[in-house]
């Protein structure tokens, strides 16, 4: 959530704000945390908050080892929460070393701040969510050249300045 957004909830709304978290895979919500617990003045952004019961929630690396608090590394979810049915993406979901069960690797990143409170930082990938849509930049690149003809350079020009594209069909 963007610090202005949460800062105006805070500001205006008639009851308390909650900033929730939390990927489809995993039955929409595992953490949250009300904005007035939120220490604008020391944290960057808002919180994501702490795991909701019967939810764990822990920050790996890429061998799946536990990162240390403040450590960035990637959100992976368990418990009863992962939903069943999901297969895609394949390697998301992994046997937990942790607990039984599955754990689902989200591919956000996240941080632990003091008190037990979860940070997004960002994806792992390129990923982003326009209007709830799931949108991998790559994808639309290789889409948007499928459709373009091929391009070459010619090299008779004697600086890189001077280069341009042209068609090759």
């Amino acid at each position: 959530m963007a610090v202005e957004a949460a800062l105006r909830l805070r500001a205006t709304a008639p009851g308390n704000v909650t900033n929730c978290y939390g990927p489809t895979q995993t039955t929409v919500m595992v953490t949250a945390m009300p904005l007035n617990d939120w220490h604008f003045e020391t944290q960057p952004r808002a919180p994501i908050g702490r795991p909701l019961p019967n939810t764990l929630v822990c920050l790996v690396d890429d061998d799946l080892r536990l990162v240390p608090p403040g450590a960035v590394g990637e959100i992976c979810v368990g418990g009863p929460g992962v939903a069943r049915g999901y297969t895609r993406p394949a390697d998301a979901f992994v046997p937990n070393p942790f607990a039984a069960g599955r754990l689902y690797r989200t591919g956000d990143r996240g941080r632990w701040l003091d008190g037990g409170v979860l940070d997004f930082v960002g994806r792992h990938d390129e990923q982003v969510k326009i209007r709830g849509f799931r949108i991998e930049p790559a994808e639309v690149r290789a889409a948007a050249l499928s459709r373009c003809p091929p391009f070459t350079t010619r090299s008779s020009w004697p600086t890189a300045a001077r280069t341009r594209w042209w068609p090759t069909s």
